[in-house]
């Protein structure tokens, strides 16, 4: 072969290799592009239930062809599985096509957009054709500044034992137990004596900058019996007597006959 008929075709494998398919756009063929979901969900608030639906609006087509297939939410809830004051809370909403519609997903190099609720989506996820994921986070919302009850649990005495220096507020509330302070006689050992009433002092204070607690009325629901004569030292530190009935007094031994 010669040098001519060999040059002529390497040139024409160049060409071959340079040239470029053309690549049909994504979707089924005739299928029409979706490039707008507008979405409405339940907003989180103090004590309600993370929402399991959502609510689809026309997208850009005009129509509704597409579904919300799942709605996961992310961020710390109380033991009851509620939402919190001053958590932001995540939701992610899995989308999907609707079935026997002829549409299908943008890419995001083609500007497919979300709205939740109104507004702007934090981000969009193309995954396929027929699945996306649209990402938004909602603001911390807040209950107010001002701090006007606590629940709060303690050992009361018992004739004999030692007092225990210690009581228990939900770790989902604002408020913390700083200290408990005992008044009242006791044995050379420390302990309760029968037949005696005991106060306990219980010390109050706030785990958050920024709130303070009521200076007009505030409830220390103790045992579940609610306590509103507090002493209130500052803005961020307040003081419940608890009062006891006296401890049983134990019943005589008689002597066996």
């Amino acid at each position: 072969m010669s040098k001519k008929r060999i040059l002529a075709a390497f040139l024409s494998i160049l060409l071959l290799s340079s040239y470029v398919i053309p690549v049909a756009a994504a979707g089924k063929p005739g299928a029409t592009a979706i490039n707008a979901i507008y979405l409405t969900v339940d907003e989180p608030a103090t004590g309600k239930i993370p929402a399991a639906t959502a609510t689809l609006t026309a997208g850009s087509n005009g129509t509704v062809n597409s579904v919300v297939q799942n709605v996961t939410w992310n961020g710390q809830m109380d033991i009851n599985g509620t939402f919190m004051p001053r958590v932001k809370y995540t939701v992610t909403f899995t989308m999907g096509i609707k079935p026997g519609s002829n549409y299908y997903f943008s890419d995001k190099a083609n500007s497919l957009t979300a709205t939740v609720n109104g507004k702007e989506a934090d981000d969009v996820l193309w995954y396929a054709d027929d699945r996306v994921d649209v990402i938004y986070t909602f603001p911390a919302f807040g209950t107010g500044n001002i701090i006007t009850k606590a629940n709060i649990t303690m050992e009361g005495p018992v004739a004999g034992g030692k007092p225990v220096q210690e009581a228990h507020i939900p770790a989902t509330a604002s408020t913390y137990v700083k200290s408990v302070l005992w008044v009242g006689p006791f044995d050379s050992n420390g302990c309760f004596l029968p037949g005696t009433e005991y106060t306990a002092y219980v010390t109050l204070g706030i785990k958050e900058r920024g709130r303070k607690f009521s200076n007009k009325r505030f409830d220390a629901i103790v045992n579940g019996v609610t306590i509103d004569s507090v002493v209130r030292n500052s803005d961020t530190e307040i003081i419940v007597p608890v009062e006891f009935e006296a401890t049983q007094i134990p019943a005589p031994v008689l002597p066996e006959q």
